[in-house]
């Protein structure tokens, strides 16, 4: 049984679906997502468990703070348990993956253990449930271009400036902590 979450944010409707076990599926926003989040409301269920639903606000909650740069992380349990073996673990070597930074289908291959496999990395990426929880957006191609994302490119270079925008330097964050330190 499922719980789902439907909701708007800043930058668009954005949905949730939660099982027992954890997160399992993340809507995105953006022009092609009506017929998603149609389809994810017909999975919720009135008697969906309570973890189910402890999960899917939680995971929304995350989101919502994820997106206005109050979290790097989403931090939701995950319900993978459907997925094949090799998807699993590309995913989660991917959850890996630092807020701010990017690694190429080739790095994620290999800290996957498949070192040769970006392309099936890159499939595991496109078929990736739960966007955002395992931040896939984070995966680029090798070279310097920009590499696939199911929110469409415009999402993936606004979700990777936003991480950008929140990152601060070690230089600033010393500034910032002998600023604190004359006031105290």
């Amino acid at each position: 049984m499922t719980a789902v979450r439907i909701f708007k944010t800043p930058w668009g409707r954005m949905g949730v679906a939660a099982t027992a076990r954890g997160l399992a599926r993340v809507v995105l926003p953006g022009k092609r997502n009506a017929r998603a989040l149609a389809c994810l409301a017909t999975l919720q269920s009135r008697q969906a468990p309570r973890a189910a639903r402890a999960h899917a606000r939680q995971a929304e909650r995350q989101i919502r703070e994820y997106l206005r740069g109050r979290r790097r992380a989403l931090t939701v349990r995950l319900d993978l348990a459907a997925l094949p073996r090799f998807q699993k673990k590309v995913l989660l070597a991917a959850r890996r993956i630092l807020y701010g930074r990017t690694v190429t289908y080739g790095q994620l291959a290999a800290r996957a253990g498949k070192p040769r496999a970006a392309r099936a990395v890159g499939q595991a990426m496109a078929r990736n449930p739960v966007p955002l929880a395992v931040p896939c957006h984070r995966v680029v191609a090798a070279g310097g271009g920009l590499g696939g994302f199911g929110g469409g490119a415009a999402l993936k270079r606004r979700l990777l400036a936003l991480e950008s925008h929140n990152m601060i330097s070690p230089q600033r964050r010393r500034e910032r902590r002998g600023r604190r330190e004359k006031i105290e």
